[in-house]
């Protein structure tokens, strides 16, 4: 009797099938589809994969269901801060010490970007980290939480969310309609500037740029070390 009882329940396991770790396992998206966060942050959720919200986190999961990517809304005084409300909202039992945390430039609308790395065992394979950026006083904080297997197996996917978050309101800038401007003395020499300016922030020993208007070179130069060593026209 007890043998049947065991094999019964054993079954019953077996037909169960596995529930995520937010809740029921929600429907899978038919199609790559606009999203947003809470505060409005827009990105894209890959097609094939789920969507749950709790709060202000949103969850973006594959069809693995071993690895989730979290867009969390947060206020915050800084990058770092934010990342760690983020997984206190997020996943709160995650505890990773911070390894290494690097302000990168901003850009497509943010006014700061942060990208955390955190300390994991290779035993746990796994791939961690975090990319907070800031629209105002709000920051948007994206969250990969990945096993290594699905990270590499779905790493096209995983990149088309983490890559297409932008503010809410954010309206890509177009030159369409807009009318060129002929190249003058007063133009070229301030492209230059802005060239010569960046080498000096990035230690760039050298560069070249050309400028071309109407099917001719206007402007060549060959810059090194912040000293103009050829200029043809």
């Amino acid at each position: 009797m007890n043998r049947i009882v065991v094999m019964a329940a054993l079954a019953f396991l077996v037909a169960v099938p596995a529930r995520s770790t937010h809740g029921a396992a929600p429907d899978r998206l038919a199609a790559d589809t606009p999203m947003a966060t809470s505060a409005g942050a827009t990105f894209t959720a890959p097609a094939g994969w789920s969507v749950t919200r709790r709060g202000s986190v949103v969850v973006v999961d594959p069809p693995e269901g071993d690895s989730h990517l979290a867009f969390v809304d947060v206020v915050a005084p800084t990058g770092e801060a934010a990342a760690a409300a983020a997984w206190a909202a997020y996943r709160p039992d995650a505890k990773w010490p911070v390894k290494l945390s690097t302000p990168v430039a901003p850009k497509d609308g943010w006014e700061e970007v942060l990208v955390v790395n955190y300390e994991t065992s290779p035993n746990e394979r796994v791939a961690v980290f975090a990319v907070a950026r800031r629209d105002g006083g709000t920051w948007t904080v994206t969250i990969v939480d990945a096993t290594e297997p699905t990270w590499e197996k779905r790493g096209s996917p995983f990149s088309l969310s983490v890559s297409s978050l932008r503010p809410k309101g954010y309206v890509r800038e177009t030159f369409a309609g807009r009318r060129a401007h002929k190249l003058d003395a007063a133009r070229v020499a301030e492209l230059r500037r802005f060239l010569e300016d960046g080498m000096r922030q990035l230690d760039v020993p050298g560069l070249s740029f050309s400028l071309v208007q109407d099917g001719k070179v206007v402007h060549c130069s060959w810059s090194a070390a912040g000293a103009r060593l050829l200029v043809c026209r």
